[in-house]
């Protein structure tokens, strides 16, 4: 059975359930965890910082493993360096050897899965319905965004964050099995930054960059505001929760919409909504009502604009002929996005700005993300003609 076969595409979905189940106890409890055990705010965003700056270095590297010992062995040892990692968190305590060692570990289990992830998923499916098919992951994704942190908060509050971390470990070796006997990905590019650079297809960076701003410059500070205003795990994970159950229909609309061309129409009704919610959720969000009131302003915007940005990039890689390599150019532009956000960010609250004015940072993102999805087709385009930067 060849990867394009939509078997695999299945098989990687519900991979994906567990995966994602266990990353968002970290991606949305982590910077809280550290915050709460000794970490001051400016420093967490440095942790994330320093943590991207790593997969940064890490990622030619383990490239140049995946030439050698195959895609496969590379995407199961990040699933399990991933499950390692959860358990390490309740340790830390201040900036103690635990921060390094998760910083060190998470790095290359972070850099090994989401290339070679993004690589199979680009490869599984087809540009004709990319959209339909980024919409029913990204279901997925709210799906598990609405149930794990309602548990997960519960489980803080009244159980212990040790069991929240394991139950992430198990859930993360859950998700081994789906992708046990996945083929190797073949990929012809030398596997050299400068090579890469100069042959591969920069469309995923560039929107890699944009996206990444727009969510670490806005979100990841949003969410760390919100803990702050209700000062509980449970509150903080409801509201996060509820936020999104509404997307799991509405990013399956949103697929079908690139597939006919209107790509293009509702990243610009997104980033208008974007917009809104940065200017409602810092200035008027300091209560449950107003905070989930907004979010739902966001969501909707995440809803119109994520599925038509991941479909650039999968239609992008699939047609570059080495997806591997343009999925390390992608989760390069990431890194560096992220990077250049909490490292602007955590200076800023370092020198005193209120963290309140911090995701105003994510406008930036935005505009950025409207220039590249026009420079991608000036157009109202559709995926089946596919037109890179």
């Amino acid at each position: 059975m060849s990867i394009s076969d939509k078997g695999y595409l299945r098989l990687l979905n519900i991979h994906y359930i567990f995966h994602f189940f266990a990353y968002s106890i970290i991606d949305l409890f982590g910077p809280i965890y550290l915050y709460k055990h000794g970490i001051p705010l400016p420093f967490v965003f440095f942790y994330v910082s320093a943590f991207c700056s790593a997969r940064l270095v890490l990622r030619i590297y383990v490239l140049k493993l995946c030439s050698r010992f195959g895609t496969r062995k590379l995407f199961l040892s990040g699933i399990v360096s991933a499950a390692i990692v959860y358990p390490m968190y309740q340790n830390v305590q201040g900036l103690n050897f635990w921060l390094l060692a998760i910083l060190i570990v998470n790095s290359y289990a972070s850099t090994s899965y989401w290339t070679i992830y993004h690589a199979y998923f680009a490869s599984a499916g087809t540009s004709v319905n990319r959209g339909k098919e980024v919409a029913v992951r990204e279901g997925i994704n709210q799906f598990v965004k609405f149930v794990s942190p309602i548990c997960t908060g519960f489980l803080f509050e009244h159980v212990g964050a040790a069991s929240a971390f394991w139950l992430g470990c198990l859930s993360a070796i859950l998700s081994l099995f789906p992708v046990l006997k996945f083929p190797d990905l073949t990929f012809d590019t030398e596997p050299s930054a400068k090579v890469i650079w100069r042959n591969v297809d920069k469309t995923g960076f560039r929107v890699s960059v944009a996206g990444s701003m727009q969510h670490y410059g806005h979100v990841f500070a949003w969410n760390l505001i919100i803990f702050l205003t209700v000062d509980n795990y449970v509150g903080f994970g409801s509201l996060l929760g509820l936020a999104v159950l509404f997307q799991i229909v509405g990013f399956y609309v949103v697929g079908h919409y690139f597939d006919r061309g209107k790509s293009y129409l509702t990243s610009q009704l997104a980033s208008l909504l974007f917009l809104l919610a940065i200017i409602l959720r810092t200035q008027y969000g300091y209560d449950y009502v107003t905070i989930l009131c907004f979010d739902v302003v966001y969501t909707i915007g995440a809803v119109l604009l994520l599925p038509v940005y991941a479909s650039i990039c999968y239609n992008a890689a699939q047609k570059s002929g080495d997806v591997v390599s343009f999925q390390y150019l992608s989760e390069s532009g990431w890194d560096v996005g992220t990077v250049l956000s909490t490292l602007i960010g955590g200076l800023l609250l370092l020198h005193g700005v209120n963290i309140r004015n911090i995701p105003f940072l994510g406008i930036v993102g935005i505009v950025l993300l409207l220039y590249v999805i026009h420079r991608y087709h000036p157009e109202n385009f559709n995926s089946k003609k596919l037109k890179t930067i």
